[in-house]
């Protein structure tokens, strides 16, 4: 089958603006002394301005300063969207509708909403499911192969080639010979086991599981480990040598031998969130900004996309039963009998605004037998109420997406006696609006924010911008709330 292209939503184009210096022409005559105009005097230095009292009496009851960390914001973005998830509303919402899922059902929703300058997510999480790693009743199953995809793609983009190279090795399954391209196609299309054991090993061993499936992408849990089909196959941890060759570049990538393993995955593990945030890159690779997008070809991007269009589909109607619309689907679906079954879905109104992703899992017993005839209908039934919560409910809490904007200055502390009462001060030349998780903080004084009845333990703080209906800027950082404040810091900057 020919591999199919799709054009995606357009991204708007960024205008920066120049920034003229000035200067004396060293060219100029110098003017006379007796026509020399006199020379208007000297403006006093601005004097600083005092800090108000009542500010400081706020920093005198909010001593103990609480760490913002560049660094760790930078590989938060996991733990940011669970402090940020809703996890009550879907559980509510199954019990007013009289449906209660099966055991060990899981399931994540995320609303697409406008953001500063790119897609802001709201997360529904049935419980922690979302952000848990399943030991019992679920495995990932085929929805890894388009972070294996992923990861192939981003190894050969390192080298300056897109899936269209020609790549020729030879492993204990055979000659492989061919464009990598088609490889990612069957793998995504046909869930073709020798083709994504194959591409684990383009991508290499280490590489995928320590660089790319790593926190800096969201994925601290994820792991692709563990060859598909025969299990007594050749070992996923050795990669070849690969001769390439695309256009005028060619050459060879060394054998390579993984060295490293996982802390707590022996095979192949991932969350719901991670499987989805995979796709979410993928899918709105242009509307993200560039440090986020994965380090791919668009073209590849749009190819993967266009196969996820014509996948199979395990939903029937059900999508546009929900939306009461017309329905696109891309897809990456799962299945193990007698463990589960599962799919991971972008759904996209038809020239509609309204987009939504959604992963849903449900347990596979043996007393259904190998094929999906009894289990699909389980699935639909979950994903029914799941698509409805989500197209009907308020947006609550800030929402998640990357940083955009005029970053504004930060200060956090802790209250000395009651470590649950936290001070926020921001920085910024515009209306703020401050929250903790999904809390919304009060404002105190000026841009001066209070917050009590904080839980010890980690919290990210939203700082949003400019106008409600317009803001302009974004900023979500990680502090963690000491059980006791116990330390006196004097007055810092803010970051």
């Amino acid at each position: 089958m020919p591999r199919p292209r799709l054009l995606w939503w357009p991204t708007p184009a960024i205008v920066l603006g120049a920034c003229l210096s000035s200067g004396t022409d060293p060219g100029a005559a110098p003017v006379p002394a007796a026509s020399a105009q006199v020379a208007a005097p000297a403006r006093p230095a601005a004097q600083p301005v005092a800090p108000d009292p009542a500010l400081l009496a706020l920093r005198a009851e909010h001593p103990q300063l609480l760490n913002l960390d560049p660094a760790r914001d930078r590989d938060g973005w996991f733990t940011m969207a669970r402090l940020l998830a809703d996890k009550d509303s879907l559980g509510k919402h199954y019990r007013r509708v009289d449906y209660e899922p099966p055991a060990f059902s899981r399931a994540l929703v995320v609303t697409v909403r406008p953001g500063v300058g790119q897609p802001r997510y709201f997360h529904y999480s049935l419980g922690d499911t979302a952000f848990e790693v399943p030991r019992h009743y679920f495995h990932p199953a085929s929805t890894v192969k388009l972070a294996t995809s992923v990861g192939a793609l981003w190894t050969l983009g390192a080298l300056g080639l897109t899936g269209d190279a020609e790549i020729e090795f030879s492993d204990a399954e055979g000659l492989q010979s061919g464009q990598v391209a088609d490889m990612v196609h069957e793998a995504l299309m046909h869930s073709s086991n020798k083709d994504y054991n194959r591409l684990v090993r383009i991508a290499g061993f280490d590489a995928l599981n320590q660089e790319y499936l790593s926190p800096r992408w969201g994925l601290p849990e994820m792991a692709i480990q563990a060859r598909y089909g025969n299990r007594d196959g050749p070992t996923l941890r050795s990669s070849p040598p690969m001769r390439y060759r695309e256009g005028e570049l060619q050459g060879e990538l060394p054998a390579r031998e993984a060295s490293g393993r996982h802390a707590s995955c022996k095979g192949n593990c991932a969350t719901l969130f991670e499987l989805h945030d995979v796709q979410r890159r993928v899918m709105l690779h242009e509307e993200l900004p560039a440090d986020q997008r994965f380090p791919i070809s668009l073209t590849d991007v749009e190819r993967m996309r266009a196969t996820m269009k014509i996948t199979r589909k395990r939903l029937g109607r059900v999508p546009d039963e929900a939306f009461g619309a017309p329905v696109e689907v891309f897809n990456n679906v799962g299945r193990i009998p007698r463990v589960a079954l599962l799919e991971n879905a972008t759904l996209v109104e038809r020239g509609g605004p309204r987009r939504l992703f959604m992963v849903a899992s449900v347990a596979f017993p043996g007393a259904l037998g190998d094929t999906d005839r009894l289990v699909v209908p389980r699935l639909r039934a979950l994903v029914r109420p799941t698509l409805d919560l989500a197209l009907q409910a308020a947006p609550q809490g800030p929402g998640l997406q990357h940083d955009a904007g005029p970053r504004p200055g930060l200060r956090v502390a802790q209250h000395a006696q009651d470590p649950g009462r936290l001070l926020v001060e921001v920085e910024a030349d515009a209306e703020a609006r401050v929250w903790l998780d999904r809390r919304p903080f009060t404002p105190a004084l000026g841009r001066a924010f209070t917050i009590t009845g904080v839980a010890p333990g980690e919290h990210v703080i939203v700082v949003e911008l400019g106008p409600v209906a317009a803001p302009t800027a974004y900023r979500a950082s990680l502090v963690t709330v000491a059980r006791v404040a116990t330390s006196m810091q004097a007055a810092a900057p803010l970051r």
